[in-house]
């Protein structure tokens, strides 16, 4: 009897195995070329998953639509998030694109959106914007600088702070109306607010943090994705500021 039992059991496991219940597999997210477009994107869910992105790169006179394997699926638009995807995950892979249309056009062309993403450089950066950083290049460690299309454009860059070993993002933008350039979405457990000088800092309870900051010409932020605090996202606002004022 006991015999039967133990094969009952692992006739159910393997077949638990194979409808993937019991391995929790996951399915990707192809995002056409654009994953960095959606902020909290992830790569792959468990199927059943319910999942929620914001797309936050949004032109003036411009309709959007979002495509799920092709097909149009509702979303919503809220004013500091941007337009909030959500779908369930379903048990295969899966392709999400977006698409505009020049609302001002008469017809309806149907452009494609496409990437509005482009590799930079910190020489690009300082001739559209005119900052000027002097970073010292043995503590800026893996430095890239991405360019994404706005009116006016974001410049984005992502390195690795050689002190302590950390990923850090730092955006500039120059509209210093904008609240909040950082595209980072969380429930933010812990805030810092400080008028002189003007800058707020925010921190999840899952290690996102962000530190936002406005002068006359621009809005700027750091960032970091995981183990972020206070006294980090503080020491590289002050940095950052220090590198433009060197190189002036």
């Amino acid at each position: 009897m006991k015999h039967i039992t133990f094969t009952v059991i692992l006739a159910i496991a393997a077949l638990l195995v194979l409808t993937g219940c019991a391995g929790g597999e996951k399915y990707q997210v192809d995002y056409c070329g654009a994953k960095d477009c959606y902020r909290g994107a992830k790569d792959s869910y468990k199927a059943g998953t319910e999942v929620t992105v914001y797309f936050d790169l949004i032109a003036t006179d411009t309709d959007y639509s979002f495509l799920l394997d092709g097909e149009p699926i509702d979303f919503d638009y809220d004013e500091k998030k941007g337009f909030i995807i959500t779908f369930t995950m379903p048990a295969h892979d899966v392709t999400l694109d977006v698409s505009s249309v020049n609302s001002m056009l008469p017809v309806d062309t149907g452009m494609s959106f496409g990437n509005p993403l482009s590799d930079s450089s910190l020489e690009e950066l300082k001739a559209e914007t005119g900052f000027d950083l002097n970073l010292p290049d043995d503590q800026f460690q893996n430095l890239t600088v991405t360019r994404i299309e706005g009116d006016p454009a974001l410049y984005e860059l992502d390195f690795v702070w050689g002190e302590d070993g950390r990923a850090y993002t730092f955006r500039l933008q120059m509209d210093p109306e904008n609240p909040d350039i950082s595209g980072m979405y969380y429930e933010w457990t812990v805030s810092e607010i400080h008028e002189d000088p003007d800058f707020e800092s925010y921190l999840s309870a899952d290690g996102q943090g962000i530190c936002l900051w406005w002068d006359e010409f621009a809005a700027y932020c750091v960032t970091m994705t995981e183990s972020a605090d206070m006294d980090s996202l503080t020491n590289m606002r002050e940095l950052m500021i220090r590198a433009w004022e060197q190189a002036e």
